[in-house]
């Protein structure tokens, strides 16, 4: 059992990492947030079981992270639209 969650854990500090180190193309990272937001899910499924009310707490969850994607991919298809691309200039 621990080793599930250490793994998804794992998942999830790689995914931050990932996020945070490439920032330039905004649909890389719409998907790692999804990455990281699949991997909090994942966590909360596995640790919520052991407590009888919190199904409710993820279906809340469930539907923010579905808003969350349908306002990541509006974003995108309106960089693509107005901007020409996904590419940001940073200067970091």
């Amino acid at each position: 059992m621990f080793l599930f969650g250490g793994a998804i854990e794992y998942f999830l500090l790689l995914g931050l990492i990932r996020f945070f180190l490439s920032l330039n193309y905004f649909l890389l990272i719409l998907l790692r947030l999804e990455f990281i937001i699949l991997s909090i899910f994942i966590l909360l499924g596995y640790y919520v079981t052991f407590i009888i009310l919190g199904r409710e707490f993820i279906f809340l969850y469930l539907t923010m992270m579905i808003c969350e994607g349908v306002f990541g991919l509006t974003i995108l298809i309106y960089l693509t639209r107005f901007e020409g691309g996904d590419l940001f200039k940073l200067n970091i």
